[in-house]
């Protein structure tokens, strides 16, 4: 059972201001333990809007908001779990419950890791688990952290620990 979007509802939405974005994302890192530069590398990757419903001709699901949290997420055991009542218009409009979201899909990706796999897996996850697609999402996500840890004057630093859950 997928999540009923009507066609009328589509659209690029409206950028968030930075200092948003920032705001948001510091809060889904410390909630959820990882290097908040990682999660916004991933947004700048996802270039995803304010209010943004985008529907995707592969498989028909919708990317929604900043993090484009696609609508795939809303039949995870997890996702139904911690987040029952929220609806696709919440995630689509609500900047922090979205950016919020998106650091639990990263999480839960990590936390999907087989021993002996990179973080960067999960990372590719974020987006795809089809190993091309990953992929090149993945290149794009590395190069837009390094310009990001290279700016802020800092470097590689992840700080999740594997007994975060």
């Amino acid at each position: 059972m997928g999540v009923d979007i009507p066609t009328e509802a589509l659209t690029y939405g409206e950028p968030v201001q930075q200092v948003v974005v920032e705001q948001c994302v510091s809060k889904s890192a410390d909630k959820h333990n990882f290097d908040p530069i990682l999660l916004l590398a991933i947004l700048d990757v996802e270039g995803g809007n304010k209010g943004a419903v985008i529907r995707n001709s592969s498989n028909g699901s919708h990317d929604l908001g900043p993090g484009q949290i696609n609508t795939i997420q809303f039949k995870e055991r997890w996702f139904k779990k911690e987040y029952p009542n929220i609806t696709w218009q919440q995630l689509s409009m609500d900047v922090c419950l979205n950016i919020e979201v998106a650091g639990r899909v990263l999480k839960q990706r990590l936390n999907e890791l087989k021993p002996n796999q990179s973080f960067w897996n999960a990372v590719g996850n974020y987006h795809s688990k089809t190993a091309s697609y990953k992929l090149i999402y993945l290149q794009k996500v590395m190069k837009a952290y390094r310009i990001r840890t290279e700016h802020e004057g800092g470097g590689f630093k992840m700080s999740w620990t594997e007994s975060n859950n």
